[in-house]
């Protein structure tokens, strides 16, 4: 299962939906041989489903392959769960928008995670793939890159 975040529109008329990215956190559970893995995954995503719900950010989950990799040195089994954002334009400029909401939603998801105990003990961290385009645009309005001029 995987959760799929998408922004709540204030105007309801603009429905259309873009993907902006994917965020993918991953779980350490203790032991080699783990029989749990899959609804541990499934609570996780549930429960995040709920916290997000409770922000007024809409999620819905569908399936997607259990990830999982086993660490003997650390006797640990680690699992991701997978996050689909997707942004509805309502905006002039709905790429930087949208930038900016990955980037909220990527510093907000560790705050939720860490500040519950039992996720806590168990988060290793989070990886982010944005695509491109939304991140040429955020680079853009921040000013992060300069313009090389091009002789001809």
């Amino acid at each position: 299962m995987s959760l799929k975040l998408c922004n709540i529109p204030a105007n309801k008329d603009n429905l259309e939906s873009k993907l902006i990215g994917t965020i993918k956190c991953q779980f350490k559970l203790a032991g080699l041989v783990r029989t749990d893995t899959e609804a541990k995954r499934h609570i996780i995503e549930k429960r995040l489903g709920q916290r997000f719900k409770d922000i007024n950010i809409s999620c819905s989950t569908s399936r997607s392959p259990l990830l999982v990799n086993i660490n003997k040195e650390t006797e640990h089994v680690c699992f991701i769960v997978d996050m689909k954002i997707f942004y509805i334009n309502e905006s002039d400029n709905a790429e930087l928008a949208a930038a900016r909401w990955f980037a909220q939603i990527g510093r907000m998801i560790p705050k939720i995670i860490l500040g519950s105990s039992t996720w806590a003990a168990e988060y290793v961290g989070l990886s982010t793939n944005i695509i491109p385009s939304y991140l040429f645009a955020l680079e853009d309005a921040l000013g992060l890159y300069e313009t090389q001029k091009v002789s001809a």
